[in-house]
């Protein structure tokens, strides 16, 4: 039986984590390049053409599908779905997209960049997915990780507005939902909400990029502002509290 392939090799992971942001960055240009290549006489193509650019463009074969948006998805604009092996290990991704008609359109380019961010910074950080690995399944805090992510780092109402007392509120709900936890099991879920949270500004900043690129190329107006996004959502102070408190939590283990 093929094993699964989802990272890259460490020939072309090694490295700092700046270098491989780095390596993010030059593989995603080179596939917004050829992404762009596609819409030469239209507005909308195939998942299956852009599927195809993913297997020419990455420099090693990972496995990955290009998929619509499923009706249990369409609360968010697209996004990087893993799947397991044997409930333990990553096996797979899936990108999902927006589609009309079963075609993408040439203006949601933006989108695809972004998830494009999340596939490169998992398939060039094997920690990514063994932290996952280690969180989701192997301690078995699946359920409790996941609703509180979802409630309460980064879902679709997080953009709403920024306000002193949403994040004090915010930090009165990580010390009440890590109160219920052994400091080792708060260790591997802070390290994957900081992880997860790092992985979206970065994905954001690419998607403004990317925006940028593509109004100016193709005479777009720019319709909204990535950059804006991370803002309204405080990632960088969630990041910052969850930082500190993984700290605070290793330094009062140390001590004891």
């Amino acid at each position: 039986m093929r094993l699964p392939k989802v990272n890259f090799s460490y020939n072309l992971s090694k490295g700092s984590v700046v270098d491989r942001l780095k390596k993010t960055e030059l593989l995603n240009a080179d596939i917004f390049n050829n992404i762009l290549g596609l819409y030469k006489d239209t507005d909308t193509v195939s998942l299956r053409q852009i599927e195809k650019v993913y297997k020419q463009s990455l420099p090693e074969k990972i496995d990955l599908k290009i998929k619509k948006l499923s009706q249990d998805e369409k609360e968010y604009s697209g996004g990087l779905f893993s799947s397991f092996f044997n409930d333990l290990q990553v096996s797979s991704y899936r990108i999902s997209l927006p589609v009309e008609n079963n075609l993408f359109n040439i203006i949601d380019i933006p989108i695809l960049m972004h998830e494009s961010t999340h596939l490169l910074d998992h398939a060039l950080n094997p920690k990514i997915n063994k932290n996952l690995e280690k969180t989701f399944i192997y301690r078995g805090l699946e359920d409790d990780a996941v609703d509180f992510y979802s409630s309460h780092l980064y879902n679709p109402t997080c953009f709403d507005f920024i306000s002193e007392a949403k994040f004090i509120n915010f930090k009165k709900q990580l010390r009440n939902f890590l109160s219920e936890f052994l400091p080792k099991d708060q260790i591997v879920m802070l390290n994957n909400f900081r992880q997860s949270l790092s992985m979206e500004v970065h994905a954001y900043h690419e998607e403004d990029k990317y925006m940028s690129l593509l109004c100016k190329k193709k005479d777009l107006k720019k319709i909204y502002n990535p950059l804006v996004l991370i803002e309204r959502a405080m990632f960088n102070l969630k990041i910052n509290l969850l930082n500190n408190s993984l700290k605070n939590i290793i330094e009062r283990e140390r001590n004891i």
